[in-house]
């Protein structure tokens, strides 16, 4: 409670000493409204990963995953995910560690904006946030132009070239069914269809996707 009250009078304190203008009545609702659009896409690129995980264990019946991999942490699903692609599927290797740099990047940002503004003022033209990170405090300023390019990140990452939610996921689909097809006989083999087409490399009569 006391952190609480504190926090106030810290932001009450710049409120007044900066001079009260109309800008800066309008600034906390810019942070507010740029800061549910940055969870709001990164939410949709954690399902993204998510799903990853459910196809790599549960392939056709990827549903059945979504229980027990949501609760991994961001760097356990990487991990996961990685770990197959390195193992089973090379040929995305170089592909799949460009994203993985990627993602890690933004989830750092993430762990600032959500668990490190707890005493961030929102009438300044930039935030200060404070997480920590291998026993130090670490901070770090965002503008609201800085956050829009986050947003932005995220969104290359899902759908941008080579996106998680697009040519990559595509081509990973692709691979995995192509290694379950090899490793199992006719009768089980899986087409997988892309816009009606059959892009895997067996395309006999099966069970179909």
């Amino acid at each position: 409670m006391i952190g609480i009250l504190i926090s106030i009078i810290l932001e009450l304190l710049v409120f007044f000493s900066t001079g009260i203008t109309h800008e800066m009545f309008q600034k906390p609702k810019e942070y507010y409204h740029v800061l549910g659009e940055f969870m709001t896409k990164f939410s949709s690129m954690e399902t993204s990963l998510v799903s990853y995980c459910s196809i790599i264990k549960y392939l056709c019946n990827y549903q059945e995953g979504f229980d027990e991999f949501s609760p991994l942490s961001i760097s356990d699903r990487l991990k996961y995910i990685s770990k197959f692609i390195k193992e089973s599927l090379p040929e995305l290797q170089n592909d799949w560690n460009k994203i993985v740099q990627k993602i890690n990047e933004v989830n750092e940002n993430r762990r600032h904006l959500i668990h490190g503004i707890g005493r961030a003022s929102f009438y300044t033209e930039s935030i200060t946030t404070h997480v920590p990170k291998k026993g130090k405090t670490v901070s770090k300023d965002f503008s609201i132009e800085d956050i829009n390019k986050i947003i932005d990140n995220i969104e290359h990452i899902c759908t941008g070239d080579n996106g998680i939610q697009g040519e990559f996921h595509n081509n990973f689909c692709i691979s995995r069914y192509d290694y379950h097809n090899e490793r199992i006989d006719a009768s089980n083999k899986i087409v997988y269809r892309l816009n009606g087409v059959a892009v895997t490399k067996f395309k006999g009569e099966a069970n179909t996707n």
